[in-house]
């Protein structure tokens, strides 16, 4: 394998990050089989960061292609309201909504549809002190060598260099290896909601 070089997001990327979701959109494996619908997830969960605040995107390219992202963004509360207003209801019109009638698409499709029509459902908490938010996925090939801990130093960087004091990030109770990596980049405990649990790490002192 080449070795991956950490970059700013081009507009050129942004099919290759849509897969990256894809390809670790089940519980971090594959969820290519799962879907009819496979921008489905990337449009949830990377397209707004792409719109929103593309300079705060990073991307892991292994000389092939974009093999992972580090996404954020400075004002949680601002980025949220501009989704509500701009992004959810364009795309909202290309996925129908579970909760009206059959959608044809597989359950993993109706779940993320359904976080789609009810935005509300992964709307961030106020956390007073961590304004700001992230999320990395990474494929496989590219993980364990230090790529995930030097993009999210990055985007600390780039978030901290904007004014922002703390970032948090949302994560599954039940994924253990995930909130030892965040533990290990100094991250800790501020709030549980159901099975997930958003860490925060302060970026001044």
């Amino acid at each position: 394998m080449s070795s991956v070089v950490i970059r700013n997001f081009q507009p050129d990327d942004t099919n290759d990050l849509y897969d990256v979701c894809l390809r670790t959109g089940n519980a971090g494996a594959d969820a290519t089989a799962l879907t009819r619908a496979p921008r489905l997830l990337g449009e949830v969960f990377v397209g707004p960061y792409l719109a929103f605040a593309p300079e705060l995107v990073l991307v892991a390219d292994d000389g092939r292609t974009a093999a992972g992202y580090a996404i954020g963004t400075l004002d949680t509360a601002q980025f949220q309201q501009w989704c509500a207003l701009q992004w959810w209801p364009r795309v909202q019109q290309r996925y129908g909504d579970p909760s009206v009638g059959p959608t044809g698409l597989l359950p993993l499709d109706d779940e993320v549809a359904t976080l789609l029509h009810q935005p509300e459902l992964i709307t961030h908490p106020a956390l007073p002190g961590y304004p700001s938010h992230l999320h990395i996925d990474l494929l496989e090939h590219i993980r364990g060598a230090g790529t995930g801990r030097h993009m999210m130093e990055q985007l600390f960087a780039l978030l901290g260099t904007r004014g922002s004091p703390g970032v948090h990030l949302g994560v599954a109770l039940a994924n253990t290896g995930a909130r030892t990596f965040y533990a290990r980049l100094g991250f800790r405990e501020l709030l549980q909601r159901g099975d997930e649990v958003f860490l925060g790490l302060q970026l001044t002192s």
